[in-house]
C-alpha cells in the first residue's frame, strides 16, 4: 500500500510538472508570435448607430486579450500616401450572429521603391447593406488626389455581397 501511495504521489508531481512546462511553452509561444506581428499604428472602432469609426488608444487595445478585440475594428499599419494607389477587397457576411464575419482589406499597390503591402483591415458581423457604409469609409479614408480607393466586393450568385455592391 506504501508503495502504492508513493507511486500515485510521484506521478501526479510528473503529469503536474508536464502539464505546467506545456502551459508555460504555449504562453511564451504566443507572445513570440505576438511580437512578431506588425503592431497598427491606429486602431479605430466602427459605431453602427452612429455611422463612423471612433479612435482607440492602441496601447490599451494590445492590452485586451481575446477574438472580440478585433471585432468592428479597422486596425491602420499606414496611412494614405501621396500618389499611393490602393485597393478595398470586400468579403460581405449575412451579419447572422454566430456566423462568418465579413472582412475588409485594403492593400497598397506596389510601385518600384515598395512591394504590395496590406495597410489596413475591418472585420464584423454586420448585414450586408450596413457593410456598405463601412466600406465607404475606408474607401475615401484612402482616396488620393480626391479619388477613393478601389473596392473590389466579392459577388456570386445568391452571396451577400450582392446586396453590398447594390447599396455602394
Amino acid at each position: 500500500d506504501n508503495d502504492k501511495f508513493i507511486y500515485k504521489a510521484k506521478g501526479a508531481t510528473v503529469e503536474s510538472t508536464l502539464s505546467r512546462r506545456k502551459r508555460d511553452a504555449r504562453r511564451r509561444l504566443d507572445h513570440a508570435e505576438r511580437d512578431q506581428v506588425r503592431k497598427p499604428m491606429m486602431v479605430w472602432e466602427w459605431d453602427p448607430q452612429a455611422k463612423h469609426f471612433m479612435k482607440e488608444d492602441v496601447n490599451g487595445w494590445l492590452r485586451q486579450d481575446g477574438e472580440g478585440k478585433y471585432l468592428n475594428r479597422l486596425l491602420i499599419w499606414e496611412t494614405k500616401q501621396p500618389a499611393g494607389l490602393y485597393i478595398v477587397g470586400v468579403d460581405a457576411s449575412h451579419g447572422i450572429t454566430g456566423g462568418d464575419n465579413a472582412a475588409v482589406e485594403v492593400l497598397r499597390v506596389s510601385d518600384r521603391m515598395r512591394p504590395d503591402e496590406q495597410v489596413a483591415e475591418w472585420c464584423g458581423n454586420i448585414e450586408p447593406g450596413a457593410l456598405a457604409e463601412v466600406v465607404w469609409k475606408i474607401g475615401h479614408m484612402y482616396n488620393v488626389d480626391g479619388h477613393p480607393a478601389k473596392v473590389a466586393v466579392e459577388v456570386n450568385p445568391g452571396s451577400p455581397g450582392m446586396v453590398t455592391q447594390e447599396v455602394l
